[in-house]
């Protein structure tokens, strides 16, 4: 144990929770669909948390009803798409837990090794093409920690960028319709908790993955289209950085690690995109550990 004159600028439970999010897509929705669902599995290892849902889609005339593995409805009736809110401003089921002790968990619980379903049915007066996506916003449960509990001396704000620009020591920007990749190296001298991003870009209309190294999740289940997570133009009147996307739980990345994106461009022009993933700087690297009262943890 440290000596107990140490000063802590911030301490963590043992953490058994962390960031996922369940994609599903109707790419498109077949005109005059009734009922049709996409179909995504939830693996064997942990249960799935939902808190928040944001959607996108190029007609809001459209429903839908989320519906569980186990015979569980979300809702009694199928409800417009717009019902869930847009990535900048999601649905949400519950508070931020890590924010303040006192906010319940008021979301719902998928079963692990259960199936997640989105039933839609198209409700267009003119018929069109119709391409949906509905991002469920949560975190995966594990039955036992996985991070004991952690203490560190200086905690300071702080942002990392995977910069798809060709400037600014940039990968360069994304070919019309082209894919890629972008690591972004954290320093050895601080872990880094990711609590939130903003995605800014000429054209919004990306899809994303991301994925930490030394980690085997990805942190959503297909790639993830940019407007789901609150992605706007860099001219934006309301830009990404005014409504961050934020994590219901925050998502630590240790010294000396990296956080790899892959961008995918679906406009059709070429794009430059930035994502900045807003964070603390925790020192020291790896951090404190330290002893909590049994039974605690995020």
């Amino acid at each position: 144990m440290p000596p107990a004159t140490e000063t802590y600028r911030l301490m963590t439970l043992p953490r058994r929770r962390t960031f996922f999010g369940v994609v599903h897509q109707h790419l498109p929705l077949a005109l005059g669909a009734r009922g049709v669902e996409d179909t995504q599995t939830i693996d064997g290892q942990s249960d799935f948390e939902v808190h928040r849902f944001s959607f996108t889609a190029q007609d809001n005339q459209a429903k839908v009803q989320l519906r569980l593995g186990t015979g569980l409805f979300y809702m009694d009736q199928p409800h417009f798409i717009s019902a869930f809110g847009i990535g900048q401003f999601p649905l949400m089921l519950s508070g931020l837990p890590f924010l303040t002790k006192t906010s319940m968990r008021h979301g719902f619980v998928v079963p692990r090794a259960n199936t997640y379903s989105l039933a839609a049915w198209d409700r267009q007066t003119v018929q069109g093409t119709n391409n949906l996506r509905v991002l469920s916003i949560g975190a995966k449960v594990f039955d036992k920690p996985f991070e004991p509990a952690k203490a560190y001396t200086k905690v300071r704000a702080f942002r990392y960028v995977a910069n798809y620009t060709a400037d600014d020591n940039g990968g360069g920007a994304i070919a019309a319709n082209a894919v890629r990749d972008f690591s972004v190296p954290v320093s050895g001298q601080a872990d880094f908790d990711i609590y939130g991003l903003s995605i800014l870009a000429d054209d919004p209309n990306i899809s994303i993955r991301i994925q930490i190294s030394g980690r085997q999740e990805e942190w959503f289940s297909r790639a993830c289209h940019g407007l789901l997570l609150g992605a706007t133009a860099i001219n934006a009147p309301i830009p990404s950085g005014s409504t961050p996307f934020l994590l219901p739980y925050p998502y630590r990345v240790p010294a000396a690690g990296f956080i790899n994106t892959q961008v995918a461009d679906l406009s059709g022009v070429t794009n430059r995109v930035q994502v900045i993933f807003h964070g603390l700087w925790c020192e020291p690297a790896h951090g404190i550990n330290i002893a909590v009262p049994p039974g605690q943890e995020d």
